[in-house]
C-alpha cells in the first residue's frame, strides 16, 4: 500500500511482522481527541474539523469492521512456531 508521500504505507515480514503507518484500528472517540488536539494544524492545512468529524461519524463503524477483520486475518496467519 502507498500514497503521494510515501511509498510504504503497510507491509508485512514474514507471517508475524505487520508494520502499518496509519490506525485503522482507531475508535471514534480517539479521533475526536485528534480533531481538538491538533485543530490549529487542520486549520492550516486547510482541512475543516467540521467535515472530518462528520466524515469519521460516517466512516467508523464499517471502520471498525474492517479494523477487526484485518487484525482477525493477520493473527490467524501467525506461526507460533516462528
Amino acid at each position: 500500500m502507498s500514497t503521494d508521500k510515501s511509498t510504504n504505507q503497510a507491509f508485512a515480514y514474514g507471517s508475524s511482522v505487520l508494520g502499518l503507518q496509519f490506525h485503522v484500528e482507531v475508535p471514534l472517540h480517539r479521533c475526536e481527541r485528534w480533531l481538538i488536539g491538533h485543530a490549529s494544524e487542520l486549520a492550516a492545512a486547510g482541512r475543516s474539523v467540521p467535515q472530518l468529524r462528520a466524515a469519521a461519524g460516517r466512516h467508523a463503524p464499517i471502520i471498525a469492521s474492517k479494523a477487526q477483520a484485518l487484525f482477525d486475518r493477520w493473527l490467524d496467519g501467525i506461526d507460533p512456531a516462528q
